[in-house]
């Protein structure tokens, strides 16, 4: 009888590890991707301008790391196994600060210092649209009171279906806040 029992678990660990195996196996990898691709390159910078960095807020279907697709007709659906490696807020604000410093420009949210300026973005859409890698930022340049002193939307986009298009295009939208800034 104690044989029957012992052939018994040893049957059950087996299945057991079959099962965890086949588990694993059917489990589809999920790739993670990051916006930022620049780099900081060496740079002295005798004036810096220092203007706040209000925030970045976005719509909230991009409160997530989700890669959004979109057709036109509104059907949307996320990219399957890929994701952000973090909130696109947070990704977009380090590429907004890192390029913010290539020229020579200091983007400070948390200085106690007077500000001339303020900026605040707002990610109205980032991802894929029908057959298009699209990203879509609205600003707005606030002098210290709040008053508003410029603002607008810029539209970045391409006719891609990978992430690298969506990196750069982010890329390309941010220096375009930072153009506006000076």
């Amino acid at each position: 009888m104690k044989n029957i029992y012992f052939n018994l678990l040893i049957l059950a660990v087996f299945i057991s590890g079959c099962v965890d195996v086949k588990i694993k196996s059917e489990i589809p990898k999920k790739t993670y991707y990051d916006l930022d691709t620049s780099e900081l390159s060496s740079k002295v910078c005798h004036h810096f301008g220092n203007i706040g960095l209000g925030g970045i807020s976005s719509v909230s279907s991009f409160e997530t790391p989700n890669v959004i697709r979109k057709q036109s007709n509104g059907q949307t659906s996320v990219v399957e196994n890929t994701l952000w490696v973090d909130n696109p807020k947070e990704m977009l604000k380090n590429i907004l600060i890192k390029n913010a410093l290539n020229e020579c420009i200091n983007l400070d949210a948390n200085s106690m210092q007077h500000m001339d300026k303020i900026v605040f973005v707002k990610i109205l859409f980032l991802g894929f649209l029908d057959d298009r890698a699209v990203v879509e930022l609205s600003y707005r340049v606030s002098d210290s009171k709040l008053n508003t002193l410029k603002m607008g939307i810029i539209k970045k986009d391409e006719v891609a279906q990978n992430i690298s298009a969506l990196q750069e295009l982010s890329k390309q939208a941010v220096l375009d806040i930072i153009a506006n800034l000076k």
